[in-house]
């Protein structure tokens, strides 16, 4: 996989750490919104209104959130295995 070639182990630690990051971030503010979704675009609009760099590219914002949700490294479960 991508991540585990050694050739990308920087890239792999800004992962890891966004993730941290995000993760921190969504434990903070959950009870500030009632869906997850809500969560989500919370986020996206924080990083893509405070970057230029992601002009164009926006859209992959909400596909790597998404994907690291699946991947589990952000959100978590409750008890009734509901994302939170």
């Amino acid at each position: 996989s991508f991540l585990n070639n050694p050739l990308n182990d920087e890239l792999k630690e800004y992962y890891f750490d966004t993730a941290y990051e995000l993760n921190q971030t969504i434990s903070i503010k959950r009870s500030d919104f009632d869906a997850f979704e809500e969560i989500f675009f919370f986020i996206y609009k924080k990083v893509c209104d405070s970057s230029t760099l992601l002009k164009g590219s926006k859209r992959h914002v909400m596909t790597f959130l998404h994907y690291m949700y699946y991947e589990c490294l952000i959100g978590k479960k409750d008890s009734d295995d509901k994302a939170r």
